[in-house]
């Protein structure tokens, strides 16, 4: 267990750099009247600024993740015939959106881990577009963008802070005892 000075200040530094990540999204979204903001972003940061490290929270990871998130709940969308239907937080889920969320979550978690991309957050995200919150090509192309946005604010945030975050991959297991 750290130290309890060390915990305050992880959760000071968390809290902090999360209102300004998320913060700076919302805004961006909030001026160009776009979805540039949606709830899995809310994890993503927290990775990110929790253990930024960790190869979950790693920038590839992430927007990689994320990218095969939104594929696989494009793919279930349109494979259950439901890409132009109303989302499904609209009414009483049917047989069609249970299939879509079970397609997306299979499709998302079984590529991510076939390509070591781990990210949880984009589980949610594959979820979010295949329930149809999102079913547009500029509004997944706008999902994709904002996950980028926030790995750069989020990289410059523990940058700044002196928090080692890897530019894209993960250090390798062990990579500090090669020469």
């Amino acid at each position: 267990m750290p130290p309890p000075k060390l915990t305050r200040a992880s959760s000071l530094y968390v809290c902090v750099g999360g209102f300004i990540a998320i913060g700076t999204v919302a805004a961006i979204a909030s001026v160009a009247g776009t979805t540039f903001i949606f709830p899995s972003l809310g994890a993503t940061a927290f990775l990110q600024l929790y253990v930024p490290q960790a190869p979950v929270a790693s920038p590839r990871n992430t927007i990689c993740g994320h990218a095969l998130g939104i594929a696989g709940g494009a793919f279930a969308l349109i494979v259950t015939g439901l890409w132009y239907a109303p989302h499904a937080l609209a009414n009483q889920m049917s047989w069609q959106q249970v299939l879509a969320a079970a397609i997306s979550m299979a499709m998302a978690g079984g590529l991510m881990c076939r390509f070591n991309l781990g990210h949880p957050p984009a589980a949610a995200t594959a979820l979010i577009v295949s329930l149809g919150l999102v079913h547009s090509v500029k509004g997944l192309l706008l999902l994709e963008v904002a996950v980028v946005l926030l790995t750069a604010i989020t990289y410059i945030t523990n940058r700044i802070a002196g928090v080692k975050f890897p530019l894209w991959a993960p250090p390798r297991p062990g990579a500090h005892l090669t020469a």
